[in-house]
């Protein structure tokens, strides 16, 4: 596994560093002047847009120019269509590591969306699979539902024009029931989506039905700390490692079901030969990552 920098930072610098130059002197400037066009017109200003913005503003092409820059600022919570995204960054990846060989993960504090066939609006993502894979922070704070308290906290403030100290009250009570920007819980469930692509990435099933596998595909945030988060979450009371099947109710796009919860004893026995990372999946598809380890190398691109 290679972990390096800012994705489209590291590739401008490798075009311009190469031997020889991957682009002709003075080519760098309008690589980015090209990029920074092509990601303003990925932003969605509106979820309620048939499509990203295709004619983007100067102040839009100039805020993603500085971002391309070493050290740049990088404001985040800009809502991008996740497919166009992805596709920016793959035109990027040079053609020695676009094969099977290699899979690429990109983590970004942006927030990614998706509009499928048939949906009136974007919807906020965690993940956009695909080569490479998008991995949003900031969409897993923001794409999975909140408690319902929540939301009912934000009406009644909302009448009396306090609506943007909603998230600040009910945090102060309940922080603990979702994720929040900089929570350290943040990196152990970037693991789990990280295996999402991985799943992806070799053909088999990037999801999975069950709420305590790190593939199951949270829509609600007491979701993705149950299968996200290795140990007990407080308000859930999961133990570590065990698999949870979903509730009634709880299926996707329906209103939440009962907490999950573990039966005592019900923890599967994991083999010991398992490797780190496969730790929280349910035992199908730690018996599918196992076949596939002993077949296929692969090198990893963070």
């Amino acid at each position: 596994m290679e972990e390096r920098g800012e994705f489209f930072v590291y590739h401008l610098e490798r075009r311009g560093n190469s031997t020889p130059p991957a682009v002709p002197t003075g080519g760098i400037e309008a690589l980015k002047d090209r990029l920074s066009l092509s990601l303003a017109g990925t932003k969605v200003r509106r979820p309620t847009d048939h499509g990203p913005s295709r004619d983007p503003l100067p102040a839009e092409i100039a805020v993603e120019k500085r971002r391309l820059d070493p050290g740049g600022r990088r404001p985040f919570g800009f809502l991008y269509d996740g497919y166009d995204l992805m596709q920016i960054a793959a035109s990027l990846l040079p053609m020695e590591e676009s094969s099977r060989a290699h899979l690429h993960i990109i983590f970004t504090n942006q927030l990614l969306g998706t509009r499928e066939e048939g949906e009136d609006r974007y919807h906020a993502r965690v993940c956009v699979l695909g080569s490479p894979s998008l991995i949003s922070t900031s969409g897993m704070v923001e794409a999975p539902a909140k408690p319902r308290e929540f939301y009912i906290l934000k009406r009644s403030l909302e009448a009396l024009g306090m609506g943007e100290t909603a998230e600040v009250e009910f945090a102060r009570e309940a922080g603990a029931r979702f994720l929040d920007h900089d929570d350290p819980r943040m990196e152990e469930a970037a693991c789990g989506y990280a295996l999402q692509a991985v799943f992806h990435w070799i053909g088999a099933e990037g999801f999975c039905g069950d709420q305590g596998c790190r593939l199951f595909n949270a829509h609600w945030q007491r979701e993705l700390l149950a299968a996200q988060v290795r140990g007990p979450v407080p308000g859930v009371g999961l133990a570590p490692e065990a698999g949870v099947m979903p509730e009634p109710g709880s299926e996707p796009g329906s209103e939440p079901g009962p907490e999950p919860r573990f039966e005592p004893g019900s923890e599967p026995t994991l083999p010991t030969d398992v490797p780190l990372p496969a730790i929280g999946l349910c035992r199908c598809h730690l018996e599918q990552l196992k076949r596939w380890k002993e077949s296929a190398p692969i090198t990893f691109r963070l």
